[in-house]
C-alpha cells in the first residue's frame, strides 16, 4: 500500500524547493526602482541573530522567505548548519532568514532596516555595520545572519521573491 505525504509535508516541499529555485534570494543594487505599486511596510521582529556564523555559512548576501520548520531545517542543510536550527514558532508568522556574506573579520553586525511588500516582492533593506577604522578584530571569515519573523503575516503559496538591498556602514570610530 502507497503511502502519500501529508498536506503539511507537500508544503513544506514546495517552500523549499521554491527557495532552492530562487538561489536563496536576489541581491539588487541599493536604489533599483521596481514595477509593482503601493509597497507595503510589514512589521518584523528580530528571533535569532548569529554575528559571528557559527550556525550557518552563507557565502554571498542574500535573503530567503521560510514559511514553516521543515523548510528552514532544509535550508540550515543546504548551508552546512553546524548548529541545530533555531526553534521558530510558525504559528506566528513566516520569517526572513537574511545573510551578509562571508566577511573576511569579525566586528561586523547585519541591521534590518524594514522590509516592504508589494504584489511581486519582499524588499528587505539592511544594513552591514563594518568594524571602525583602528578597531581590534579577529582575523577569520564570519557569515553574520539575521532571523526576522513577520508579525501577525501567514504566507500564501507562492511565495513572492525576495530581494535584498544592502547598505554597507563603516563606524567612524571604535568604542572605547
Amino acid at each position: 500500500m502507497t503511502k502519500f505525504p501529508s498536506a503539511r509535508t507537500l508544503q513544506a516541499i514546495a517552500c523549499a524547493t521554491l527557495a532552492f529555485l530562487l538561489g536563496a534570494g536576489t541581491v539588487l543594487p541599493q536604489g533599483r526602482a521596481t514595477t509593482s505599486r503601493g509597497p507595503q511596510t510589514d512589521s518584523v521582529v528580530v528571533v535569532y541573530r548569529d554575528l559571528d556564523g557559527t550556525s550557518i555559512q552563507m557565502r554571498n548576501s542574500n535573503a530567503v522567505q521560510v514559511c514553516n520548520r521543515a523548510a528552514l531545517i532544509a535550508l540550515w542543510k543546504r548551508f552546512g548548519g553546524i548548529q541545530p536550527a533555531p526553534s521558530i514558532d510558525f504559528r506566528k508568522g513566516s520569517v526572513l532568514v537574511v545573510g551578509a556574506g562571508a566577511l573576511p573579520t569579525t566586528g561586523y553586525e547585519l541591521v534590518i532596516r524594514n522590509v516592504q511588500t508589494r504584489s511581486n516582492e519582499i524588499a528587505v533593506h539592511a544594513d552591514l555595520n563594518a568594524p571602525g577604522f583602528g578597531c581590534v578584530t579577529g582575523q577569520e571569515v564570519t557569515y553574520p545572519l539575521v532571523i526576522a519573523q513577520f508579525v501577525g503575516r501567514r504566507t500564501k503559496m507562492p511565495q513572492p521573491p525576495v530581494h535584498l538591498y544592502l547598505t554597507r556602514v563603516r563606524e567612524p570610530r571604535c568604542a572605547p
